[in-house]
């Protein structure tokens, strides 16, 4: 069954109303596009309705396409962000895709049929991001038979999440390419190609993972026993991709006290971390001078990583409720991320509590140490670290 590309509206934001008909007019038949001529127009646009794509231009008065993108990102970060750009603007944009408040751009002048290949890859992406998220939601609403049960394992193993994102990250690497060759500037084109070099690196960073889960599809059998781990391996693995989503003011440090192994799916340790470093990213961008800190120990039978931040902490009255499915304080937001997190710990014999520490929030994943479930035989329950 082929995508409904129209039922994925585009907003096009750029003050020249010419440009804007132009492009609405050639491409009317495949998606359904509207305009705006301004950035508040635009996030006026934004607030009544649900996106797709976002598709603006750099240069505008009064506000330009990178902050329309910067404020999209938090009233409806699922919209995917694109820059039409000029040569002079590139280093700015190129800056704001590394910051993860725009996910593409495109050089001016674009062709109408180039620009219909970059939205429908978007929307592709745009639907593949919404499909991980109704998965989501299934696992969540529970049930015991065999499709819930393999939805959560697909969710738990986060392979829809690592596609879309090596796909952005193989996107971003072809405008890069694309933008060295066009440059006639040999120091521009140097600073493209050492951008694209960091890419690449995270590309292959990506791959990794997903060889790694192809050799644990097998794990959607419910008897199958985890693999080992190394806990603190697995920590600086996902510190190193959650670092490029930090915002330049956000301090991230790791203390390694220990290395303990501990026997979990390596998709559902991927996805609990990934969850907790992300929510104390968000919890700190908006601070002047924001801090992570991580802490990887081990204690009685027991592995443990400990995520700080020091944002605005977490409210007496939230603390109840904040692994609810659907509970969340961020608009816009799901509401899913710490409910799985706990789900999946708890799957693999382990626990995830939140405390509130004198400044801001800190969560507690705490797994069992292989040695302790090769003694009993079973994972352990109850007790935890203090």
């Amino acid at each position: 069954m082929s995508l409904d590309l129209r039922s994925y509206p585009v907003l096009y934001v750029d003050d020249d109303r010419a440009n804007l008909l132009a492009v609405q007019y050639a491409l009317e038949d495949t998606f359904r596009i509207d305009i705006a001529t301004s950035g508040e127009e635009a996030l006026r646009m934004l607030e009544r309705e649900r996106y797709a794509v976002l598709l603006a231009d750099q240069r505008m008065p009064g506000m330009t396409g990178v902050d329309l993108c910067e404020r999209a990102r938090t009233l409806c970060p699922d919209t995917l962000r694109i820059i039409l750009t000029a040569y002079a603007d590139l280093h700015a944009v190129v800056d704001a895709v590394n910051r993860g408040q725009v996910l593409r751009w495109l050089e001016k002048p674009i062709r109408n049929e180039e620009l219909e290949d970059v939205l429908r890859a978007s929307i592709e992406l745009v639907h593949a991001a919404r499909s991980v998220r109704e998965l989501q939601e299934s696992l969540l609403r529970g049930g015991a038979g065999a499709g819930a049960r393999a939805a959560s394992r697909e969710v738990a193993s986060g392979l829809g999440e690592r596609v879309v994102r090596l796909r952005r990250l193989v996107e971003h690497a072809r405008d890069l390419t694309h933008a060295a060759h066009r440059s006639s500037d040999e120091a521009h084109r140097k600073a493209l190609l050492a951008e694209l070099e960091r890419t690449q690196g995270d590309v292959l960073l990506s791959v990794g993972e997903l060889e790694a889960l192809q050799r644990d599809l097998s794990a959607l059998s419910p008897a199958r026993r985890p693999p080992t781990l190394d806990l603190s391996r697995a920590v600086d693995s996902t510190v190193r991709l959650i670092r490029t989503q930090l915002a330049p003011t956000t301090r991230l440090t790791v203390q390694v006290d220990a290395t303990p192994q501990v026997r979990i799916d390596p998709g559902d340790l991927a996805q609990v971390l990934s969850h907790l470093l992300t929510n104390a990213a968000q919890a700190v961008q908006e601070l002047d001078r924001g801090e992570i800190r991580v802490v990887v120990d081990e204690d009685d039978g027991w592995a443990r990583v400990r995520v700080e931040d020091t944002g605005h902490g977490i409210s007496p009255e939230v603390l109840p409720r904040i692994f609810d499915p659907q509970f969340t304080t961020r608009p816009g937001a799901a509401g899913l991320g710490l409910a799985i997190s706990r789900h999946l710990a708890e799957a693999s014999g382990g626990q995830l509590e939140a405390e509130r520490p004198a400044v801001g929030a800190a969560f507690r994943l705490e797994l069992p140490r292989s040695d302790a479930v090769e003694e009993s035989g079973e994972y352990v329950r109850g007790g935890g670290l203090p």
